[in-house]
């Protein structure tokens, strides 16, 4: 990028960013229901150890792994 814009940084999701990711989910199952094997009722209704237990697994890139762009 040029002029005063930082170029966005692509990692993968840290285990402290769940705060990050649940929000970011669930607006894209409201978004786009069909786009998923989840429904926004179904997610929104899940407990915080599985939130923090998805995005930990992600983070470690044990069954999936989550990226994330930074700016």
């Amino acid at each position: 990028m040029s002029g005063s814009q930082p170029d966005a940084v692509i990692r993968w999701i840290r285990p402290d960013e769940v705060e990050v990711y649940r929000p970011f989910r669930l607006r894209a199952l409201a978004d786009a229901p069909d786009a998923f094997s989840d429904s926004y009722a179904a997610a929104s209704a899940r407990p915080a150890s599985f939130w923090h237990e998805r995005v930990a697994g992600m983070s470690a890139g044990i069954t999936s792994v989550l990226m994330i762009a930074v700016d």
